[in-house]
């Protein structure tokens, strides 16, 4: 029989994996449920028959094109990935990257955890064999910080020629997007500090445990070195413009595609209003989400909601089919099953000190 202490103990111990294991419950169940709601909204009224014909007329030579621009962004974020492991001599591979790269955005885009970059990081250390997960995890998360700020530029740039975002949340993103650059640089030019103030905060655990996390503190302060560079800043933020261009180039392709006679300003727009909508828990695919936000955002143009729905659906395609197909090969060609990718993303928690 067990004392009531153990009891205790044994029940508190459980309390973080029912949490745990609820919350993956609430964004499964919650995001499907959006996704079927979203799907319904996009499809209610529609005529099929007016979705075969424009079908029919696209261009499908400019789809073509559209797919290279995929291509392109990739190469692109590759490039800017491995410019965030400067100045240290042991930079991953341009081709391991760009693997490592396209099986995270897989796994994001199947997967509705936002496992993706913890996938990645893995991986990247699987090929390359170097045991610094959370050394990497610190150049994914100057990525977002990154992609952020060119979110909110974007954002700013459009508000004088549209009615979104309203006025109201200028200073919201302003204030969300320069407090995260503040703690960036803040954490890159204190380290030491940071360090120090870290063990303290640490010295109530295990020994054993205190070494592993002041290690990986450690590593990911290691990695945000590349902002105490401006030349690396710079290159960072002309990919980064580069990137986003890119992104928006693929959404303009696909108006002419489809004889849209839009901006390209609508083409940031949508690109805009799809980089925030899709961050919410949906199905795996982000299936009927990334359509109706396509309906929603075209629709501030006119745009009819077949004509709108058509576009969603082909953009659809040449978005995630490409890091879908590229992600299964280069999963294949490192002999990586379901488990074993489950198993990986699990052992890069382990290894980072946490989820990301």
């Amino acid at each position: 029989m067990l004392s009531r202490g153990q009891r205790l103990r044994s029940a508190v111990k459980w309390i973080p994996m029912k949490a745990s294991l609820a919350n993956k419950s609430f964004r499964l169940w919650g995001g499907t449920a959006l996704s079927v709601v979203c799907l319904i909204l996009a499809f209610k009224g529609i005529r099929l028959s007016e979705i075969w014909k424009v079908l029919a007329q696209t261009n499908y030579g400019l789809i073509i094109l559209a797919f290279s621009t995929i291509i392109a962004t990739a190469l692109a974020q590759t490039v800017r990935w491995r410019l965030l492991f400067y100045p240290r001599h042991h930079q991953p591979r341009y081709s391991k990257l760009l693997a490592a790269l396209l099986i995270g955005q897989m796994v994001n885009i199947v997967i509705p955890s936002r496992l993706g970059e913890l996938a990645r990081a893995y991986f990247l250390w699987e090929i390359e064999g170097e045991k610094r997960i959370a050394l990497t995890l610190s150049t994914i998360a100057i990525e977002k910080l990154a992609d952020m700020g060119m979110l909110f530029l974007l954002t700013i740039t459009l508000l004088p020629f549209t009615s979104l975002p309203s006025p109201p949340q200028k200073p919201v993103i302003a204030s969300i997007t320069a407090a995260a650059l503040l703690v960036a640089l803040v954490v890159t030019l204190q380290k030491d500090g940071l360090l120090v103030i870290s063990k303290h905060v640490l010295k109530f655990l295990p020994e054993s445990a205190q070494a592993h996390i002041a290690y990986q503190i450690g590593l990911m302060l290691d990695g945000l070195k590349v902002l105490r560079c401006w030349r690396v800043n710079l290159q960072l933020l002309g990919w980064s413009v580069l990137i986003w261009l890119l992104a928006a180039l693929t959404n303009y392709i696909t108006f002419l595609a489809l004889g849209l006679d839009l901006p390209f300003l609508a083409a940031i727009l949508l690109l805009i209003v799809l980089h925030i909508g899709v961050a919410a828990p949906s199905s795996p695919g982000k299936i009927g989400v990334f359509h109706y936000l396509c309906i929603l955002a075209l629709s501030t143009f006119s745009v009819g909601k077949e004509l709108a729905l058509s576009y969603s659906m082909i953009l659809y395609v040449i978005v995630f089919l490409p890091p879908c197909i590229s992600g299964a090969f280069f999963l294949w060609h490192e002999s990586v099953n379901l488990r074993k990718l489950e198993q990986a993303v699990a052992k890069a928690k382990v290894l980072s000190g946490g989820p990301l």
